[in-house]
């Protein structure tokens, strides 16, 4: 229910709205990598969006916490093999005999390549992340990485308002960040649904910067 109420709400957006824009420039290549924390099928919404056949030329999403449900795509069947628990950066904080709690400790927990391309990634973009704690193993070592030195990388934050974006900035501060020194190493922007969703011309420009990626 929850996956066809969210098809439904996307497919109600009008036609130049960010989430449609942002789905409709994603793309087959062996330059890009697409990696999701939801655990519901992304490949039907990217379809239902795009007007893709499911089996023609849909990028392929890394589900980093499980998938929930039996198909994936064409390659690939999993049932049910969403992974719920606590990280490992979390294990020394409970008792032992709680450790079958621990996420990695799930059968169903399998690895994936995403801190080894954050790493080599020229371009980074992440759409609805709070990067909250939960998820900051995922990208503390990549964002200290940023802070040490200047680079060419560029790192683009789609969030949905200001609120969004000045939590963002706390969760940064939290993984031990100077946002000044981080400015400064990298290009980091952030982008605002809200306010995109007014402002037709800064979704023009949205486009352009997501096709000269």
């Amino acid at each position: 229910r929850i996956v066809e109420e969210k098809q439904e709400y996307i497919h109600k957006l009008e036609e130049e709205n960010i989430i449609k824009v942002f789905l409709n420039q994603l793309h087959v290549s062996q330059y890009c990598r697409y990696y999701t924390f939801n655990y519901t099928s992304f490949e039907y919404i990217y379809c239902s969006v795009t007007s893709k056949d499911f089996f023609d030329n849909v990028p392929e999403f890394t589900y980093l916490h499980g998938f929930c449900g039996n198909f994936i795509n064409k390659d690939k069947y999993c049932s049910d093999s969403i992974v719920l628990g606590i990280a490992d950066q979390h294990a020394k904080d409970i008792n032992q005999e709680f450790h079958y709690m621990l996420k990695s400790n799930n059968p169903k927990y399998h690895g994936s390549n995403l801190l080894s391309d954050l790493a080599i990634a020229e371009n980074v973009v992440i759409f609805g992340h709070s990067l909250s704690k939960m998820d900051s193993a995922y990208f503390v070592d990549f964002f200290s990485s940023l802070n040490k030195a200047k680079n060419n990388k560029t790192v683009i934050i789609i969030t949905k308002d200001n609120d969004s974006e000045v939590l963002i900035k706390h969760n940064l501060r939290d993984m031990g960040l100077n946002l000044q020194k981080l400015y400064s190493s990298v290009k980091l922007r952030f982008y605002k649904t809200d306010d995109l969703r007014k402002d037709k011309k800064g979704l023009h420009e949205f486009r352009d910067m997501l096709n000269q990626l």
